[in-house]
């Protein structure tokens, strides 16, 4: 059998501990787990120790069952470990705090029941997050992201291509998501219930700078003599949906972008235009000024 984890970055040195505490090879004297075989050998014993029970007491059909149950679990979580160790780079520092051993046990419990390859990919993320920093993914956003379909995944991936201030999503009805889906998010536990409203503020001959996620930027511009102020209805992500969020690419929508700034000119914005982000951190950003696009 193959390796599943190779030894050459702090990183996958941690991932490769967490895999041998939740098999209990490290308890049983084993410092690090560095292969595959680790993991497979104590899963293997395992279920032939059962199937040997089952055939013993002539259930050949439990026997089947218990073969096929153990062997669909150990490959999930062999090609969720393999897809987490592409997430280190060479060299790579990681925090040494450990991790959690109830968010262990609690990650590896769901992911043996997750079969679906682009499901894989974001739990695969979510290991290799949390093993880099600790606590950056709670037990709730694991139970949230437990329950979701596939479909759920793909309409919050949608939906925050209509992200303002990297945590509200649009729910304007004129260029916002629909009600329905905010309803689904909301039910997903990603998205608040409270419905919001977000005021941008321009001052008189002046303007007022706006992310709208972590890679785009736009400025209104106020020639007039009078404040605008432009509101939109919004709804607030949730705990889980911020965290979920660190898994996700920022969305670009150009349509929903371009509606927004049509809706603040029509509220007297002399101009609306568009910078590329170029540093984000926290709520403190960097933006390409030479490249600013006017919508």
């Amino acid at each position: 059998m193959g390796a599943l984890i190779e030894i050459n970055t702090d990183g996958l040195a941690k991932l490769a501990e967490i895999v041998g505490d939740w098999t209990g090879l490290n308890a049983r004297g084993r410092e690090r787990m560095a292969d595959a075989e680790a993991y497979a050998e104590v899963r293997k014993v395992d279920t032939q120790n059962a199937i040997a029970l089952a055939r013993l007491e002539g259930e050949e059909q439990v026997a089947r069952y218990i073969y096929a149950r153990e062997s669909r679990k150990m490959n999930n979580v062999r090609q969720i470990v393999d897809q987490a160790k592409t997430q280190f780079s060479e060299g790579e520092q990681v925090s040494s705090e450990p991790v959690n051993q109830d968010w262990q046990n609690r990650f590896f419990s769901i992911v043996e029941d997750v079969s679906d390859k682009e499901m894989q990919k974001l739990w695969a993320q979510i290991l290799a997050g949390e093993i880099k920093r600790p606590k950056s993914y709670s037990m709730r956003t694991l139970d949230t992201l437990r329950n979701m379909t596939k479909e759920d995944a793909e309409l919050f991936v949608v939906s925050t291509s209509y992200l303002v201030h990297n945590e509200c999503i649009c729910t304007e009805k004129e260029f916002g998501i629909s009600l329905i889906d905010a309803l689904k998010l909301t039910d997903m536990g990603v998205l608040s219930n409270e419905a919001l409203t977000l005021t941008f503020t321009i001052p008189a001959h002046s303007y007022n700078h706006n992310s709208i996620n972590q890679t785009t930027m736009i400025t209104f511009y106020n020639d007039s003599d009078s404040i605008i102020k432009c509101t939109v209805d919004i709804k607030i992500l949730t705990t889980t949906g911020k965290e979920l969020l660190k898994l996700i690419p920022c969305q670009q929508n150009d349509i929903f972008i371009n509606s927004l700034a049509d809706f603040c000119k029509s509220k007297g914005c002399s101009k609306v235009t568009k910078n590329e982000i170029i540093n984000w951190e926290s709520d403190t950003y960097q933006f390409k000024r030479q490249n600013e696009t006017e919508i």
